[in-house]
């Protein structure tokens, strides 16, 4: 289960060294919409030889397949994924833990992250299985954002895999946690 995500890993480490920072989760493209779709995907595909059954995890049913037309914001493909309304087994960590907990990322949500800027690669968590309850499921996030009435939780893992959800992190190697971890 845990192959897709290692050709993921394989593919963000060479994006990574090839740009010198890790994927914008976001692509925007104002003449087609004021509102933003999934770019992370798009911007990996390349290093894994244009496969588009990586980004889907062979344990999630058929709606949850890349599209290939244009998503029904009008983006082309590879940047079809829309935010908020796709069908999405894999999440990436966009909002890293910034000044949640000094692992070192300081980008603003949905920006390119220096690869110089994650202190310690092996501890970052990068991408994940997701909840696949088709909001925001290209998104994971380990914190908790405050709020008026207390924290509450926001984009958690999923927990298909016994409990649990196989995670990449930023070196590149996967494995598998619990979500309460």
């Amino acid at each position: 289960m845990q192959e897709h995500l290692r050709q993921l890993g394989i593919a963000l480490i060479i994006h990574t060294h090839n740009n010198a920072h890790y994927p914008a989760r976001e692509y925007l493209d104002t003449s087609i919409s004021r509102l933003m779709a999934y770019g992370w995907p798009a911007h990996m595909l390349p290093y894994t030889s244009s496969n588009t059954t990586v980004f889907r995890c062979p344990s999630t049913g058929p709606e949850f397949e890349g599209p290939t037309n244009h998503s029904p914001r009008g983006y082309p493909f590879p940047f079809n994924i829309d935010i908020g309304t796709s069908r999405f087994s894999h999440g990436y960590n966009q909002w890293g833990f910034a000044a949640f907990s000094g692992y070192g990322l300081e980008a603003p949500p949905g920006a390119e992250v220096p690869e110089s800027r994650v202190v310690n690669p092996p501890d970052m968590i990068a991408l994940g299985d997701s909840d696949g309850n088709g909001l925001f499921d290209g998104d994971i996030a380990f914190h908790r954002i405050p709020s008026p009435s207390g924290p509450k939780p926001t984009f958690p893992p999923g927990n298909r895999h016994k409990s649990g959800a196989n995670i990449v992190f930023c070196d590149g190697h996967v494995e598998w946690a619990r979500q309460s971890k």
